[in-house]
């Protein structure tokens, strides 16, 4: 499986049966039936679930010459470190339990990278307003149709706080765990309306279904003014809850989840039906964020207003990850230049001149 192994075992063949079942059992509690999606996890899932003859374990000059079965190219740096984290966790426990030797891995270390190797430029992936216009109306289109097939078993309400929480994405620019953590109490209406963002949403922690946390830093706190377009399916979303929760019904309840927050799980499946039935690029939830500061950024909007309304925790964040969007609106404020000078004359000579020249 991995590498840097020889010492573990004394006779050299392979870990006795006993651990063996011990580690299956170990990951039959910790992990779920079907190997985590990623194939950093999915390596993972085996390292724990299996366990193999130490011959045939890799060294660690044959993990850095392995190639990716998926793409043909190197391993990456950060795969392979997941590597070591994966069978180090499993080693440091067969330490601890059985007394097998001591963990080469802490003496070899961690994968080290090229210091002079220059770090890939990661593209950002965006929706436009129209592409995701094109998401929305798939999203409803599904809504409708799972409604129809069988009201009975559909969780209406569920889906239409989904529908409202991608809105909430794109249009305010709030990260996963903060669209999912707004409660009812949270919107304020009137002429100029907006999200009070206080906390956040943690999903998948051992133990516990969900956790309600302080946002990621203390600039994340802001209120965030939503379009007119947002604030009306917003209300629409709080009427339904009203009418719904009656007398059960409170400020406290969650804005799109109702009592309590939406699976994440369950957001992404509906997000995944959506854009491959119109044949939208996938992009990431956090993406969504993304697409909203690139609305911003277009609009000629100032990048420390751009990093106030995003929550981030200093202006140099925000231009460290959104600068490649400026030289499109440095070209166009010229062009708005020209469009003023558009009527104006040459000053005169100035052809003479160059004639002469």
């Amino acid at each position: 499986m991995v590498f840097l192994l020889s010492s573990y075992h004394k006779n050299g063949s392979s870990l006795p049966c006993s651990i063996s079942n011990d580690v299956k059992q170990i990951g039959s509690r910790f992990l779920p039936p079907k190997p985590p999606r990623g194939f950093a996890r999915r390596f993972a899932f085996e390292c724990i679930s299996l366990v193999c003859p130490l011959s045939t374990l890799l060294t660690a000059v044959q993990v850095n010459e392995k190639l990716s079965e998926k793409t043909g190219e190197p391993l990456s740096l950060v795969y392979k470190r997941n590597l070591y984290t994966a069978f180090h966790g499993l080693m440091s426990f067969a330490l601890k339990a059985y007394g097998i030797g001591n963990n080469a891995l802490e003496k070899a270390g961690n994968f080290i990278g090229d210091p002079n190797a220059k770090p890939k430029e990661k593209k950002l992936q965006y929706w436009t307003a129209s592409q995701f216009t094109k998401f929305a109306s798939s999203m409803c289109d599904i809504i409708r149709e799972k409604k129809e097939e069988d009201a009975s078993a559909f969780n209406y309400g569920q889906s239409q706080g989904i529908l409202v929480f991608y809105h909430i994405l794109f249009y305010a620019g709030l990260r996963r765990g903060e669209a999912n953590a707004l409660q009812v109490k949270d919107f304020h209406d009137g002429d100029h309306p907006y999200l009070s963002v206080t906390k956040s949403v943690t999903m998948k922690m051992k133990g516990i279904e969900y956790s309600v946390t302080p946002p990621k830093n203390k600039q994340s706190v802001r209120n965030v003014p939503i379009p007119k377009y947002l604030a009306e399916l917003i209300r629409l979303r709080i009427d339904y809850l009203k009418a719904k929760g009656k007398e059960d019904f409170s400020d406290d309840y969650f804005l799109c989840g109702g009592k309590k927050p939406i699976p994440d799980t369950t957001a992404d499946v509906l997000k995944g039906e959506a854009e491959k039935r119109v044949g939208l690029p996938h992009i990431r939830v956090h993406d969504l964020r993304h697409s909203y500061a690139s609305m911003l950024i277009n609009k000629g909007i100032d990048m420390q207003v751009i990093s106030r309304l995003m929550g981030h925790g200093s202006t140099d964040i925000t231009y460290k990850i959104y600068s490649h969007f400026y030289p499109e609106t440095n070209y166009r404020a010229i062009e708005g230049i020209d469009e003023m000078m558009k009527d104006e004359k040459t000053p005169k000579g100035m052809k003479d001149e160059e004639a002469e020249l």
